[in-house]
């Protein structure tokens, strides 16, 4: 990026160095205060709590360990059959942070992943707050402004939402800061071009093997910048640009060069997944949240407040990040009013206007509603950022806020009182949620694991199943802590190819309706060579019944319960494969699915009624079959399947489903819905994949598609011999 003022180029108290001393008061003040927002509740449990009240965290600590661990026993560390085991999965398409678990290797070896977690939370905001307060201080001129600037940017709703779901790769952004403090150095030739493309090439690693998203999203925000500098004939035009485009990507090569191990495993290494990875609904930036604080925020906890915010981005504040406080709003007016007519104030209006629009993403969402409406973000599916997270980008909209923030306050021409007056507002309408539990929560760590408990159950590289698997529990922490004893045959959402199309998977996340699920669990485990399903006692009564169905052999141990199947559960026929399984249960499902609404419509039922969430009380889904710890009891896709009705009569029915299933479903009950239609979540890639199958009925129609649906489920054969009889069915 290049945010730079008009002649003089610059004054000369902006150019002087900043003082150590003063810059490390300024950090220590940024941590102190970071510890006393954030780390208020690990004060006597440092290594038993941690920040983050989301699954996350968990995929933080087992990284946090993975890396030194794979390096010190001389193992691939981009390449791992640790979780979803026996497939495995390609570390560089997930949060990896390979720079961070090296930099907090010494805690983690000595006081284990939480703590080195905690430390790198708390460090990470003071550093990004100082990073910003560097690049103020070189912009205005005046430490107490920039240490506003510092602040605006350090503690933003940006830097709130990866803090509290513990999200270490969204919170190493502070080379974003000093990448354009050193761009702007060298714009006015304040740096030699070898000084500054070392810089760059430093920096620019750093960010790679700390987040490939942010690196990615800085370069394209940046390669804006430089053009809007160059389109508005900011001071130093085509030469200043030149000047810094050269060695920048001389910079960015020799970064590439040193990242190339993590390059190559993204772009030529097995791609685990193949569409994108976060629905636009969860990482979009809500219009709404433009105004409205999230919980994050201590003005966002206000009830009226806090319940139009639980509508953003599917209910999780961690996502929820466009939040601009009602003063910043005010200052970044006033400076604009000040500087429009400049080209540098012209191109950070611009720029930030550019950078807001884009991190609405792809539809406008309104309160949570997505619209019709297209946005410009639709464009980024055509590039590698198609798996960006849009409302992220508000991280560089902070950076100029935090800009226009110093500079309007250094040049005011208020007195001392008024200018503290509004740096005092800012600060407060920004305060964070003061609830110590927002920020940190205890870590469940059965003494099974704690202990060491599983070196006398467990053979060393045995795969175990854990249940209920991510989001629900810490299994990959334990893992983690044992020094990857054993192997998981699970891992973090989405599931990866190899493992997505199994429909036991959902199930062992968040209740879904799932048919012949002994059956189905039983070709899991056998398929992935599952020796022990490991049950946490906590949820011991969701699974005990399914478990009973599978295994002979049950034993207590610290907290958890291991059920090992029985010698022969398979019997004699064959392993069903995953596809099999999947495509017996996309039949089954939707066709009794179907054919029940119309039992249900038949007695006399209310089509408006028809709800999703209602589905177990109306009879349409059998309790029985109702699997998985329970999720929101009002969702519209609750039990993992659509049922909706309306008052002209209309019926929906949807469910997710392999894309080698959707045709035989529409060739069967398509012809008698008025719409039949299935999207495949790879999008315009012709690969098989998980999609969403959905069908719209009037009530003529699905009387007949009932019909058609009762005559197909009494051809669909019965389950697979081997599984039914593990099963005890």
């Amino acid at each position: 990026m290049a945010q730079l003022r008009d002649a003089p180029p610059v004054p000369s108290h902006a150019a002087a160095p900043p003082r150590p001393l003063n810059a490390c008061v300024v950090f220590a003040g940024y941590l102190a205060l970071a510890i006393v927002l954030f780390g208020r509740g690990l004060f006597g449990a440092f290594t038993t709590r941690q920040i983050g009240i989301s699954a996350d965290p968990e995929l933080m600590d087992w990284m946090l360990v993975w890396w030194p661990h794979a390096l010190l026993t001389h193992r691939n560390p981009f390449l791992t059959d640790a979780f979803w085991a026996p497939v495995g999965f390609n570390l560089a398409w997930t949060t990896s942070i390979p720079l961070i678990a090296l930099a907090a290797a010494p805690i983690t070896l000595t006081l284990g992943p939480l703590a080195a977690l905690n430390s790198v939370c708390l460090l990470s905001v003071a550093l990004a707050a100082w990073a910003a307060f560097a690049l103020c201080r070189y912009l205005c001129g005046d430490g107490r402004a920039a240490s506003v600037g510092g602040f605006v940017f350090g503690f933003s709703p940006y830097m709130l939402g990866p803090l509290c779901f513990g999200r270490l790769h969204l919170l190493a952004v502070w080379p974003v800061p000093l990448i354009l403090l050193i761009s702007l150095r060298r714009w006015r030739g304040e740096l030699d071009a070898l000084r500054y493309g070392a810089l760059i090439a430093a920096l620019v690693a750093a960010e790679l093997y700390c987040s490939v998203e942010i690196a990615a999203t800085m370069t394209m925000f940046g390669g804006l910048a430089l053009l809007l500098a160059w389109a508005f004939d900011v001071a130093g035009g085509r030469p200043a640009m030149i000047r810094v485009a050269v060695p920048a990507a001389a910079g960015y090569a020799i970064a590439a060069a040193v990242a190339s191990p993590l390059l190559y495993y993204y772009f030529f290494g097995p791609r685990p997944v193949i569409s994108t990875m976060w629905p636009d609904r969860m990482v979009s930036g809500d219009l709404l949240n433009l105004l409205i604080p999230t919980v994050t925020n201590e003005l966002g906890r206000i009830p009226a407040l806090a319940r139009l915010s639980s509508r953003f981005n599917i209910g999780l504040p961690g996502e929820a990040t466009v939040w601009i406080a009602p003063p910043l709003i005010v200052v970044v007016a006033l400076f604009a009013r000040r500087h429009w007519r400049e080209p540098a104030g012209r191109l950070m209006v611009d720029l930030l206007v550019i950078i807001m629009i884009l991190a609405l993403g792809r539809r406008l969402i309104f309160a949570g509603h997505p619209t019709r409406l297209g946005l410009p973000a639709k464009l980024l599916d055509f590039t590698p950022l198609a798996n960006a997270g849009a409302a992220r980008f508000s991280m560089y909209a902070f950076i100029l806020i935090a800009i226009m923030v110093a500079r309007w306050l250094a040049e005011s021409e208020l007195s001392a009182r008024a200018m503290g007056a509004i740096a005092a507002a800012i600060i407060l309408f920004m305060t964070p949620n003061l609830s110590a539990a927002l920020w940190a929560r205890p870590v469940n760590q059965p003494p099974f694991f704690r202990d060491g408990l599983y070196r006398a159950r467990f053979e060393h590289g045995e795969t175990v199943l854990i249940l209920p698997v991510w989001l629900n529990n810490e299994a990959m922490l334990w893992q983690a802590q044992s020094g990857m004893y054993f192997k998981l045959a699970q891992g973090v959402a989405p599931w990866p190819r190899g493992f997505d199309a199994w429909p036991i998977l959902d199930a062992l996340a968040e209740e879904a309706w799932t048919p012949e699920a002994p059956a189905q669990l039983a070709a899991y485990l056998a398929d992935n060579r599952v020796r022990y399903l490991v049950i946490d006692n906590r949820v011991t009564p969701v699974w005990s019944g399914l478990a009973a169905d599978l295994c002979a052999e049950r034993t207590q141990a610290g907290g958890v319960t291991l059920w090992r199947p029985a010698p022969g559960w398979m019997g004699a026929a064959p392993v069903p494969t995953m596809l099999a399984m999947r495509r017996r249960f996309d039949l089954l499902r939707f066709y009794r699915m179907v054919a029940a609404v119309d039992r249900y419509l038949a007695h006399g039922g209310d089509p408006r009624r028809l709800k999703s969430a209602d589905a177990v009380a109306l009879g349409i889904i059998p309790a029985a079959e109702v699997i998985g710890p329970a999720g929101n009891p009002q969702a519209r896709d609750r039990y993992r399947v659509l049922i909706e009705g309306d008052r002209s009569g209309a019926i929906r029915i949807a469910e997710t489903a392999w894309s080698e299933d959707a045709p035989a479903l529409i060739a069967t009950l398509g012809p008698h819905a008025r719409r039949a239609r299935f999207v495949s979540w790879a999008g315009r890639r012709a690969a098989p994949a998980m999609g969403s199958l959905t069908m719209t009925f009037d009530r003529a129609g699905l009387g007949r598609a009932a019909a058609a649906a009762r005559h197909a489920l009494a051809a669909i054969a019965p389950a697979n011999p081997g599984c039914a009889a593990a099963a005890g069915k």
